[in-house]
């Protein structure tokens, strides 16, 4: 976050960021880097809301990537991008369920450079 990323998180990443405080102005104020923290900073006061807005974004479940994907998409035409260029990468961290590779298969195919932090069933077995 200190190297101005951006976090657009769905499902139980969000959770996670929300049980570690990371979903709050707080956070950005803490740990977001000088151009995000500035960005996020002219968008919540825009809003009305006198504070930056959070580094971390919750834009819905685990299958709502593709509103995360809509914001990545349309940040760069967004006024906001004058003060920085977001880089955008999907990642699963605990990628224990079958539609969490099925999501990663999606950003992957959506050209997204994709993490996952455990490597899925998809190495085959071991020949003989």
């Amino acid at each position: 976050m200190k190297e101005n990323v951006l976090i657009l998180c769905t499902g139980c990443a969000a959770g996670s960021f929300a049980r570690h405080g990371l979903l709050t102005p707080a956070a950005t104020e803490k740990y977001a880097g000088p151009g995000l923290k500035a960005v996020l900073t002219a968008l919540g006061n825009a809003a009305g809301l006198n504070a930056p807005l959070p580094m971390a974004l919750h834009t819905g479940s685990c299958v709502d990537n593709t509103r995360a994907a809509a914001i990545a998409r349309r940040w760069p035409t967004s006024s906001a991008s004058t003060y920085i260029k977001l880089p955008v990468v999907a990642t699963a961290p605990e990628a224990a369920m079958e539609k969490a590779v099925s999501i990663g298969t999606w950003a992957v195919a959506m050209g997204l450079p994709t993490h996952v932090g455990v490597v899925p069933p998809v190495t085959g077995s071991r020949s003989s």
